[in-house]
């Protein structure tokens, strides 16, 4: 085995960290940098990183802690999953390496925030937009059977928060008098920001039937997606999820607001959380649905765009 390298940094770490976990986390790290564990083709097993972690405490007792096996390998499993964790673990029995993309997010997220607000502007401005996403959240609520899609982001008559970025309508016919099914979409470019922003589709609720929050994330980091309180607030407010998955680089470039040159073919739409069903006032959908313009058979028919 090689000589181990940047012991101090390490030693430094130890000592600012009393907890398991935080060590383990450490100790992964360095241990999957030592072994140049960057790539899911390049993953170590558990007994290979526990292997290694033996033999640097045996060279480094003085500051490497003492760890069982066990707390070792399921705290590793714990913190592995961890959103804001370097350390990933494709699938189970996959073994670990070091995601170089949360890395990266890392910096960006930094150098935004010594960002001036005229630079923030020049780069929104180039950047992709939300509106850029509408496209493919169409198409989801087409292959979803809906009869009537629009974007309706641009639409100032329903008050604050009562304006979705898309509408989808089934319409069923019963008897000569239509049924009809509202579900909306608030999509972000990220969630950095997500327990504000799904206040937008939780407002929608008190008119539509289903409503959904809608955010980028990237392919390799899903699995590391901190759901748990994501998923209480979907389930409370009764709104569902859905996750734009991109490729690790062309996150990077959504979340770095560089000049994106995404081929959005390959934007998969999944349904993280799926939206239960909400049965709204009837005042509240005839409402909205005036603000959408729709005061009769002949537009609601002629409603956004339907599947050609």
């Amino acid at each position: 085995m090689s000589e181990f390298q940047k012991t101090d940094n390490l030693r430094k770490s130890l000592d600012n960290s009393h907890d398991r976990p935080s060590q383990i986390k450490i100790l992964s790290e360095y241990i999957l940098d030592h072994m140049k564990a960057t790539k899911p083709a390049s993953s170590k097993s558990t007994r290979e990183i526990l292997d290694v972690y033996k033999s640097l405490r045996d060279v480094y007792p003085d500051f490497i802690p003492d760890i069982p096996d066990n707390t070792f390998i399921v705290l590793l499993s714990k913190v592995s999953g961890e959103q804001n964790s370097r350390i990933n673990c494709p699938g189970r029995k996959q073994g670990y390496y070091l995601e170089q993309l949360v890395e990266k997010i890392e910096k960006i997220e930094s150098t935004e925030e010594k960002c001036g607000e005229e630079q923030q502007a020049i780069r929104v401005e180039q950047a992709i937009r939300e509106k850029d996403l509408y496209f493919k959240l169409k198409q989801w609520l087409f292959e979803k059977d809906f009869d009537r899609v629009s974007d309706t982001s641009t639409l100032k008559t329903n008050g604050k928060w009562g304006n979705p970025d898309i509408v989808g309508l089934k319409i069923e016919d019963i008897y000569g008098r239509p049924d009809i099914e509202i579900t909306t979409i608030e999509a972000k470019l990220t969630n950095d920001n997500w327990e504000e922003w799904i206040f937008e589709a939780v407002a929608h609720t008190r008119f539509a039937n289903r409503s959904y929050f809608a955010f980028i994330y990237p392919e390799d980091l899903v699995n590391k997606l901190d759901s748990t309180e994501l998923k209480l607030y979907a389930e409370h407010f009764r709104i569902g999820v859905l996750i734009l998955v991109v490729t690790g680089e062309d996150y990077i470039k959504i979340k770095s607001r560089q000049p994106a040159n995404i081929d959005f073919d390959n934007i998969k739409v999944v349904e993280y959380f799926q939206a239960p069903f909400n049965q709204t006032h009837i005042k509240f959908r005839k409402k909205f649905l005036h603000a959408l313009d729709i005061l009769d058979l002949k537009r609601l028919y002629a409603f956004g765009e339907e599947l050609n």
